[in-house]
């Protein structure tokens, strides 16, 4: 469905304009004082959240220019964003109380439920065996990419490289897989 396409496209490019707008307010108006004391910690958490909007833009992009290769990073996209939201949304909500910026984080959440599932119904998959298996292991993938990322800056950041080394090995392992099987279906929007 063309109509679905567009407006997916534009949340994801919306929501990466967004992430890296907040970011830059929060860096230049002088908010992440704690950011020198956990560096470790929040350059692989700015790296998760670089990932999820350069993808976001780059996913919104070609789907409002109608490109059909991004369909299956757009389940991905929707991992990472699930992940990112809801984190976010807990983090203003019970750890620094900010009620407005949870509000709009927790909106953005809502909205890449919304998309999540509406992609399930209207994106297919040309070859339809294990279509939904598929699209819920990359939209599975997108959330533990997101949170493998960031556990291996906690853990690293306290100094704990075990654990470190098997949250990254888990990531890797996880990207690996998905990146070889990925390649044997593609992806159509369906028609109504």
């Amino acid at each position: 469905m063309d109509f679905f396409r567009k407006i997916l496209g534009s949340f994801l490019l919306v929501e990466g304009i967004s992430i890296i707008v907040i970011w830059g307010l929060l860096i230049f108006s002088g908010e992440l004082q704690q950011a020198g004391q956990q560096l470790f910690s929040f350059v692989l958490h700015w790296l998760s959240e670089l990932l999820l909007a350069a993808l976001g833009i780059y996913t919104g992009i070609n789907l409002l220019r109608n490109k059909q290769r991004v369909l299956r990073i757009a389940f991905f996209v929707l991992g990472l964003s699930i992940c990112s939201t809801y984190l976010a949304s807990g983090y203003y909500l019970f750890k620094a109380p900010d009620y407005a910026m949870a509000g709009v984080i927790g909106f953005f959440f809502g909205l890449s439920l919304l998309f999540a599932l509406l992609s399930f119904r209207y994106i297919k998959v040309q070859q339809p065996i294990r279509s939904f298996e598929y699209k819920f292991g990359l939209l599975g993938l997108g959330l533990a990419v997101y949170l493998l990322i960031n556990l291996c800056g906690k853990y690293g950041q306290n100094g704990e490289w075990l654990v470190f080394v098997l949250m990254l090995f888990l990531l890797l392992s996880a990207c690996f897989f998905t990146y070889i099987f990925s390649f044997k279906r593609t992806f159509r929007i369906r028609s109504s």
